[in-house]
C-alpha cells in the first residue's frame, strides 16, 4: 500500500491547484510526526474523540517507516 503527501495551493479548498506530490518514507515520516503533534479540535465530542484516537493510531504507524 501507499502513502503520500500532496501540497496544494489556491484561494480556497475547492480552487486549489496541485503543485506537488511526494512518496518518500522521509517526508511521509515527518508529516505524520508533525500532525500528531497537533491537539484534538474537539476533546469534548466523544464521536471526533474516537476519530482523533484512530487518526493518531494510524498517523504513529506512518510515523514509523514502511
Amino acid at each position: 500500500m501507499v502513502s503520500f503527501v500532496a501540497l496544494y495551493r489556491g484561494d480556497r479548498l475547492q480552487t486549489a491547484k496541485l503543485v506537488a506530490v511526494t512518496a518518500d518514507p522521509e517526508i511521509i515520516s515527518r508529516v505524520a510526526e508533525q500532525l500528531l503533534s497537533e491537539p484534538p479540535e474537539h476533546p469534548e465530542d466523544p464521536i471526533l474523540g474516537g476519530l482523533h484516537e484512530r487518526r493518531a493510531r494510524a498517523l504513529e504507524l506512518m510515523s514509523e517507516g514502511p
